[in-house]
């Protein structure tokens, strides 16, 4: 073992300690040992030879470390588990610790693949820098409340977690210290994330850590990931807040939040659609980096200001950038990088826009979702496609026709009207509103008849019939049908309808005398 030469006064009172990255000093059962302590009698566990890459495997299996040792008559104190001590021992399936260990050193069991199960014995306080890094095979470890700081990158890569929970001893993480770990659940004292750096005096509510106790400045999230809701409080999401959290499937950002912060969202690859409010007027660089977006809306009729990396170069050429109607020049000629995006589309997000000399694609205001006409099975589809959907194709448009203070939308290629229908009983083509009962499902039908539908502006879209928000998404390229009337045939009072009617709610009525519109002989009429 090498050993630092500094004077012949200091050898004589040095004990025998060793630098974390020297060779072993001998094996006892299997295992390596270096001295730490001469004087106190304590060891630290290590690997074979001179590096760490001196030998491969040399632990495998269920490895069992004693709380003490014995070796030329001298029993030594386990103490710590040393740096690159089981680094890349991939056929290491099981480790126990002893109640003595109270340290894990720098990358200990770095990139240990077959690792299965470990436990951290409540003695250790601190996680060294790497420690688990990489160990994909780890289901499930628990954290005792003794520890009180997780080095940079510990659970780094982990990605066969399903949760960890931090414990309340927790004050000091590091960076990325959990990066790409499911479910990370933490309800301390410290501030950050546990994707990114976190820090002393936070705020933890709900999952969410604040910087502020009026919950404002959102600095991380440590909840259960998948769908997240920001509350309505936030102001301003900060840097690294949900940096390379994978499991991140959506995210609902409130009216309230005027700023993303660098990295925010950077490495989310679970993400494919992003909704940006009109409130948002900045947003950092690399803020959705690395993220696989195919939709991104913005509500915003003034573009807000963004970095050339605030969204990753592929998102620039394979994304679908929705913005609100009229509002195309604002983005595709914007000075700040948003004329970047290849696939810039305008839609109407409320009512007052909708115009009925244009043709729409229907899609959900919240997944990439379309309503279209299927031809082959003469019924409407709600179908994922990709993110540009066929314009050419008028089974996939529709218009709008406003008449006699009533709506009703035309499939231009069925030349039939679109309506939902609520509906108890299963169906292939279902949307779940919150408006209706848990059992209740509403289903899209096409009617060859004019059949009104109810329109109202959402936050981020259309509601049609309680049907969940919709965008109107304009094609400038197909034509619409400017001969196509949602009325065929106008009757006075005076002149009753003697043959039998129908009304939209198809109950016929043989002499209709109350005003209003009605279904004969295939055709549309209204009594006035």
């Amino acid at each position: 073992m090498k050993r630092i030469l500094l004077s012949f006064l200091q050898i004589g009172l040095l004990s025998f300690v060793c630098q974390s990255l020297s060779a072993h000093d001998f094996e006892v059962g299997g295992i390596y040992y270096s001295y730490l302590s001469e004087t106190n009698k304590t060891v630290v566990v290590t690997f074979q030879g001179d590096q760490f890459n001196s030998y491969s495997d040399e632990y495998s299996g269920n490895v069992v470390i004693p709380a003490s040792v014995t070796y030329s008559g001298t029993t030594y104190s386990v103490t710590s588990i040393g740096d690159y001590a089981f680094r890349n021992c991939t056929g290491l399936t099981s480790v126990e610790m002893p109640n003595s260990v109270t340290s894990i050193g720098k990358s200990a069991f770095y990139r240990c693949t077959g690792l299965t199960s470990i436990e951290i014995p409540n003695s250790v306080t601190s996680i060294g820098e790497g420690a688990f890094q990489y160990c994909t095979g780890l289901t499930s470890i628990e954290i005792p409340n003794s520890v009180t700081s997780i080095g940079n990158y510990a659970f780094d890569g982990c990605t066969g977690l399903t949760g960890i929970e931090i414990p309340n001893s927790v004050t000091s993480i590091g960076d990325n210290a959990f990066s790409r770990v499911k479910n990370v659940i933490y309800s301390g004292t410290a501030t950050g994330s546990p994707w990114g750096a976190l820090n002393v005096n936070g705020e933890v509510f709900e999952g969410f850590i604040y910087a502020d106790a009026a919950h404002t400045q959102l600095t991380a999230y440590v909840g259960t990931i998948g769908e997240v809701i920001i509350p309505n409080s936030v102001t301003s999401i900060g840097q690294y807040a949900f940096c390379k959290c994978t499991g991140l499937m959506s995210i609902e950002i409130p009216n309230s939040v005027t700023s993303i912060g660098e990295c925010a969202f950077s490495g989310c690859t679970g993400l494919t659609s992003i909704v940006i409010p009109n409130s948002v007027t900045s947003i950092g660089w690399s803020a959705f980096g690395y993220c696989k977006l195919r939709d991104i809306q913005v509500l915003g009729e003034t573009p807000a200001s963004i970095s050339e990396t605030s969204f990753s170069g592929q998102s620039q050429y394979h994304t679908t950038l929705f913005v609100p109607f009229g509002c195309y020049d604002s983005y595709a000629y914007d000075d700040t990088y948003w004329y970047k995006f290849i696939h810039i589309k305008e839609s109407a997000s409320n009512t007052q826009n909708l115009s009925p000399k244009q043709a729409y694609a229907l899609k959900s205001a919240t997944k990439r979702s379309y309503i279209v006409y299927d031809a082959v099975n003469d019924a409407v589809g709600d179908i994922a496609l990709d993110a540009n959907i066929d314009e050419d194709n008028a089974n996939h448009n529709w218009q709008v026709i406003e008449q006699e203070g009533k709506t009703y939308i035309y499939n231009i290629g069925a030349k039939k009207y679109l309506y939902a229908e609520a509906s108890v009983e299963a169906a292939s083509v279902r949307i779940s509103p919150s408006s209706f009962a848990s059992n209740v499902s509403t289903q899209w039908k096409l009617s060859s008849t004019p059949i009104a539908v109810s329109l109202s502006s959402g936050e981020s879209g259309i509601n049609i019939e309680n049907s969940g928000e919709w965008l109107f998404v304009l094609n400038p390229t197909l034509a619409v049908d400017e001969n196509v009337s949602a009325i065929e045939q106008l009757e006075t009072n005076g002149n009753a309808i003697s043959d039998k009617a129908y009304t939209l709610q198809g109950t016929q009525t043989s002499v209709p005398v109350e005003n209003g519109l009605y279904i004969r002989n295939g055709k549309k009429i209204i009594l006035k």
